[in-house]
């Protein structure tokens, strides 16, 4: 079934695609779209990027940034190549390689200043650390001691948690290739954020799990078990965010979004929030983009939120369907967002505007029923860093590939 957010916006193209679903003829293999597209795939390789908070575009060279191991590699057994694609040719540079990926983050693949590379990477088999490494000769410069979850704007600090408990409780977000050892207690003291110096590596403890639940207790708490997930930095490196997850006996997850400072202090939250999920910073690092049910909302949807002051705006109009957003760089309010597989297997992308909520479809990509669960290959849409192009990841050739659309500028 067509979302009923899919309005006739791709012409021929999504006229098409209903007519292929109605005669029972879309399916594998298949990406449906009106815009100028590429893929960037290896033989007998999964390709992706990752989460849809990183741009995996180089913001000068056209270089892609990317993941590639073999079909039926799985973490954490098989390590995988990173490296790029040159846009152009479509020619994979391998950098090195790397045992701490997972299918939703990857190994927070990054571009950094002068054409660097960061990725996650165990050492020595006993140590999360992070490589930088060259991008034009593929050269190893630094090897942090921690492994990183997001590196501020200025690229002075980066921020870590305890990946193996993530993988634990969120199975598919974190790494297990080291034992948990935190593992029997619910709340520890020794567990936390951590804000790590890029220039010695370091890593400064700014506040513990058992701390951070002591924050404005529920009652749901009590008994829970503890953990982290979904740090980054707001565009101005100021402060960042965090979610605060806990699950109880009853197996229910329950999430909270906190935002600190640089010196471990609460600076603000989403008071009474019910729900929320994926998010993007505005650019002036003030609020998010986020899809959120809030009190008094009828149900969850895409809304501004400050993240200060609590106050919200939802946007009227736009998908009521979770999904994974980015704001247009420099046009804001304008974001790209996905969904998940309709009843036809298709995964929809659209371009919203958050002014006015109209929304349009962009694509559709075929999703095999065999990607499921911690192995699904979520779109995670990414913008490049002038607006025009966008990167999905996509299984509709039953393996990982990266397809890059150009929007051409459309509004």
């Amino acid at each position: 079934m067509i979302p009923s957010f899919a309005k006739p916006v791709l012409r021929a193209g999504e006229a098409r695609l209903r007519n292929l679903i109605a005669r029972g003829v879309a399916g594998r293999g298949r990406v449906e779209t009106a815009l100028p597209w590429r893929s960037y795939e290896s033989t007998g390789a999964h390709v992706f990027f990752g989460y849809h908070d990183i741009t995996p575009f180089h913001p000068d060279e056209p270089r892609l940034l990317a993941h590639r191991m073999p079909l039926g590699a799985s973490p954490p057994r098989e390590p995988a190549e990173v490296g790029y694609f040159d846009r152009e040719t479509r020619r994979f540079t391998t950098l090195g390689e790397t045992g701490l990926w997972c299918w939703q983050m990857g190994a927070r693949l990054r571009w950094l200043r002068d054409g660097r590379v960061a990725w996650n990477a165990l050492y020595d088999t006993r140590t999360y650390g992070c490589m930088i490494a060259d991008s034009d000769n593929a050269r190893i410069l630094e090897r942090l001691p921690s492994a990183l979850y997001d590196v501020d704007p200025s690229e002075r600090y980066g921020l870590s948690l305890d990946f193996s408990r993530l993988q634990r409780l969120r199975p598919g977000y974190g790494y297990a290739r080291l034992p948990e050892e935190t593992e029997p207690d619910p709340r520890p003291a020794s567990n936390g954020i951590d804000l790590v110096s890029l220039r010695t590596g370091r890593p400064e403890r700014l506040i513990s799990l058992a701390e951070i639940a002591a924050i404005e207790p529920q009652p749901s708490m009590a008994e829970a078990t503890h953990y982290l997930n979904h740090l980054s930095f707001a565009p101005t490196g100021e402060h960042f965010c965090a979610f605060h997850l806990w699950q109880g006996s009853d197996g229910r997850r329950r999430l909270r979004h906190l935002v600190f400072d640089l010196s471990g202090r609460l600076v603000g939250h989403i008071p009474g929030q019910e729900h929320i999920s994926h998010f993007d910073w505005l650019e002036d690092g003030t609020g998010l983009l986020a899809f959120a049910r809030l009190p008094g909302d009828p149900a969850a949807r895409y809304q501004f939120i400050d993240v200060v002051k609590g106050e919200r705006t939802p946007i009227a109009g736009a998908p009521t369907e979770d999904g994974h957003p980015m704001l247009r760089p420099g046009r804001e309010p304008v974001f790209v967002s996905d969904t998940y597989p309709d009843r036809s297997s298709y995964r929809w992308l659209y371009l919203c505007d958050g002014a006015t909520g109209a929304t349009r479809s962009l694509a559709a990509f075929h999703s095999p029923v065999a990607f499921q669960g911690e192995t699904r290959c979520d779109l995670h849409p990414r913008w490049s860093p002038d607006g025009r192009f966008i990167a999905v990841d996509s299984a509709h050739d039953d393996r990982r590939g990266i397809v890059v659309l150009d929007s051409g500028g459309i509004r």
